[in-house]
């Protein structure tokens, strides 16, 4: 098995799809852009989005998923979207985790702010806060960075496709609890 800033291979030979990321990480490295990420001791999700073209990461994407092929169009409105955007600072984390259970084993995506131990959602954040969130350390050292782009895409587009979708269901949750909470103090009242 070989492991390489790309992915994974059991059979100990790279793909002719790898072999393609791999010209365009020397064409990066001559820009600069792969030199000023590789030399970032913490990337940011938009770091290492910038690094991969959308059919990579979709092309990527069905390999760790193959249920989500139907929603291909699903995720590249969300990628369109996300390279529209500008990265907002964040001090969480994304953290990358290989969940082993009795059943499957996954990636499970989460937040970590600094000097806590607590893990937090991010299906919930705004993309522009996913872009300037770093990747935590220990996550570059389990997943290569397409693995992460790809769990980091799949978790975030978990409430909807675009940020917007996000945003209405989240503003639909506060109405919601609003409305439980009204019920409930009128019942109090009673």
């Amino acid at each position: 098995m070989i492991t390489h800033g790309f992915v994974t291979h059991e059979d100990n030979e790279p793909c002719a799809f790898c072999s393609k990321v791999k010209r365009r990480f020397e064409a990066d490295r001559k820009s600069g852009l792969f030199f000023k990420i590789m030399q970032n001791k913490k990337p940011t999700f938009g770091d290492i989005l910038g690094i991969f073209t959308d059919k990579e990461i979709l092309h990527h994407l069905v390999k760790l998923y193959p249920d989500q092929k139907k929603e291909l169009s699903g995720y590249q409105k969300a990628l369109d979207e996300l390279r529209s955007l500008k990265k907002k600072g964040n001090p969480m984390m994304i953290v990358v985790d290989k969940v082993v259970d009795e059943e499957e084993t996954y990636a499970s995506v989460s937040g970590l702010k600094p000097r806590e131990e607590m893990s937090y959602g991010l299906e919930y954040s705004p993309w522009e806060e996913w872009l300037g969130m770093k990747i935590h350390e220990s996550s570059r050292r389990h997943y290569n960075y397409l693995d992460i782009v790809t769990h980091c895409l799949w978790e975030l587009t978990w409430r909807g496709y675009t940020n917007q979708e996000v945003k209405d269901e989240i503003a639909e949750l506060i109405a919601a609890s609003k409305e439980a909470k009204k019920q409930i103090n009128g019942l109090k009242k009673k």
